[in-house]
């Protein structure tokens, strides 16, 4: 096993009910905390060689509570991978605002759009899981164009 304190480029394994996934910790956001990006994939076996499976696009990135995590054996950190080139700026993120409107976010400023154009649809919504929650989204092969938690 691992150190328990995550850093940047850290491959973690969480278990869920249809097996072992993977994510990477990418960026340490002032506000949010630990942004993580949702590997490919759930494996029935536990997995071994990070280095190609860490050089796949993500499925979705989501903040999470990830040094708490670690401390209490939620997750545990089994490998370091550079993180790739398309995975080193700061992911664009969508947030659907009370009245319906949606917007956009970059990591620092918030853009109104009004209505949700096709090409954002796989966007990540911006939002802080924790455990439960990161294994439902992870578990749902719809997410994130299909968002349990919206309110459509």
């Amino acid at each position: 096993m691992m150190r328990k304190r995550p850093k940047i480029g850290d491959i973690c394994e969480i278990k869920t009910s249809k097996g072992f996934a993977y994510f990477q910790y990418t960026h340490k956001h002032p506000s949010y905390g630990s942004l993580i990006r949702i590997l490919p994939g759930i494996y029935k076996e536990r997995q071994r060689n990070f280095a190609d499976l860490s050089q796949i696009k993500e499925r979705f990135w989501i903040f999470f509570a990830l040094g708490t995590a670690c401390y209490r054996n939620i997750v545990q950190i089994v490998d370091h991978q550079n993180i790739p080139d398309f995975a080193r700026i700061f992911p664009l993120m969508k947030i659907r605002g009370l009245g319906g409107d949606w917007w956009l976010w970059d990591g620092e400023k918030e853009t109104k759009i009004g209505e949700l154009p096709k090409q954002f649809l796989d966007l990540s919504y911006r939002r802080i899981a924790n455990d439960s929650a990161l294994i439902n989204l992870i578990e749902d092969p719809n997410y994130p164009r299909s968002d349990p938690y919206s309110r459509q």
